[in-house]
């Protein structure tokens, strides 16, 4: 892993400049990248596995390039490195463009029917025509700026991979074995942490996912690859709150969100910012709705809570539901949360009745709501309704009447004001009826305030036919 963050600024320079891959390799032959298969031909496809685990890059020398011409003229430059480091690979590339009928020719020396030559064609025409002298200059800097080294003057070797005389493959059995166990089981033990920090809501753990090495080349498509890569990581994350006790409503949405983000993204690079952003996603989850310590009763205790704010809410429904004495349940939630379950539920009343009234603030109509934030609660529960609280925007809420969003907002309603537009008197007995009926008690001030501009406003959009008669009823 030293050596191959330390060759990661080559990565793009050679894409930059020579456009075309740059990939390093281990002694084991073992790839940093995969080659990107989906457009290649499956024979072309197969002439470079020869030349990443054939066994031709023993055969070159530290401090020379080695180009490597496969059996359809594309070449590759290797370059061994110094300490035993293993090997760089520049490629693939056309040391020179060929026309129809050299294609044709290629073709047919390889036993590629001449049906296929448009696909090979396209795929010759996406290739970069590079000279010796700009990939030697490509490693050369790289020899200089990661080894203190210099190329062999003017050394440039080859080597031409032929069919009949195959380069033998070397083999690693036990040792090769025993790296790809080691391999695993460190990321494994990186997944672990990763996903206890998540459980926590440590926000640390973004940093380590960008230390967690996760990889999944089972495909050829490479934004395939990646995107297979982030639903493992998604998944990993879902796992992580549902251990932290967070309950499956909140994480099913959560998960949703970002699997449908990573199938929209069409570009590669598109993915990585996400990575940190799906991470701490989870990690403010598992901040605000954990419950993980608490007992299973006050668990499901705030769970009803949570999911009920919009109905009415008693401590023995609740014992029931569970099959446990209502005292015994009471005295429970009281030393687990540090307050009696009517407090609590007033508490997230008023809660929810503060956002709502930010979202109007912010001009959005609320499509939550809360039935008489003020309104007493019965013995051993509540008698209003809510939401639970939380951010607008943030994460899912129950759903709940506009009826019942007036009432958590002071019982706003069609009231009567106490003279009408026409100037003659209004019926008092309708407004009160209207509010009192209702379980607000008197209107106040306010209340009546606004029910006279709302009649007002009833009157001016009345025929003018209907304005002369002084005696109509609103």
């Amino acid at each position: 892993m030293e050596v191959l963050e330390r060759l990661t600024p080559y990565v793009e320079l050679v894409h930059l400049l020579l456009n075309t891959n740059f990939t390093y390799l281990t002694r084991k032959l073992a790839p940093s990248d995969s080659l990107d298969r989906a457009r290649i031909p499956s024979a072309v496809a197969k002439s470079y596995d020869e030349v990443l685990f054939g066994g031709v890059l023993f055969d070159c020398v530290p401090g020379i390039p080695c180009e490597i011409k496969t059996p359809f003229g594309i070449c590759f430059t290797a370059l061994a490195l110094w300490k035993g480091d293993g090997f760089v690979l520049i490629g693939p590339y056309l040391p020179e463009r060929a026309d129809g009928a050299q294609l044709e020719e290629i073709l047919a020396s390889q036993g590629v029917p001449l049906g296929l030559k448009e696909q090979y064609g396209v795929y010759y025409r996406d290739l970069p025509t590079l000279s010796r002298g700009k990939v030697r200059a490509a490693l050369g800097v790289l020899a200089a700026g990661v080894y203190g080294e210099s190329l062999a003057s003017s050394a440039f070797s080859s080597r031409d991979i032929s069919p009949e005389d195959p380069s033998p493959c070397p083999v690693f059995e036990e040792d090769s074995m025993q790296v790809r166990a080691d391999a695993i089981a460190r990321r494994y033990e990186g997944e672990r942490r990763l996903m206890e920090a998540v459980a926590r809501g440590d926000m640390r753990a973004a940093d380590m996912v960008e230390e967690t090495t996760l990889r999944l080349e089972r495909v050829p498509n490479k934004l395939r690859n990646r995107k297979n890569l982030f639903i493992v990581l998604n998944t990993l994350m879902r796992k992580a709150v549902e251990a932290a006790q967070v309950h499956p409503f909140y994480i099913d949405a959560i998960s949703a969100k970002w699997a449908m983000r990573i199938e929209a993204v069409e570009q590669e690079a598109d993915l990585y910012p996400m990575r940190r952003e799906i991470v701490e996603d989870y990690c403010r989850l598992a901040q605000t709705r954990s419950m993980a310590s608490y007992s299973p009763n006050v668990r499901s205790m705030l769970t009803y809570v949570q999911f009920n704010l919009a109905e009415g809410i008693s401590l023995e429904a609740i014992a029931r539901q569970l099959g446990v004495n209502a005292s015994y349940l009471s005295s429970q939630f009281n030393r687990e949360v540090g307050k009696s379950l009517p407090e609590y539920v007033s508490e997230k009343r008023i809660a929810e009745a503060k956002r709502l009234l930010r979202g109007r603030a912010r001009g959005r109509h609320p499509r939550t709501a809360c039935r008489g934030a003020d309104a007493g609660l019965r013995k051993g529960g509540g008698g209003g309704a809510g939401a639970p609280a939380g951010g607008a925007g943030e994460e899912p809420q129950p759903r709940a009447g506009a009826a019942q969003a007036r009432g958590a907002l002071g019982g706003r309603g069609r009231a009567g004001g106490r003279e009408r537009a026409g100037g003659g008197p209004v019926r008092p007995d309708r407004a009160g009826d209207r509010l009192r009926g209702r379980g607000h008690g008197p209107p106040r001030a306010r209340e009546v305030r606004r029910a006279g501009e709302h009649t007002h406003a009833r009157a001016r959009e009345l025929p003018q036919r209907l304005r002369r008669r002084r005696d109509f009823d609103l």
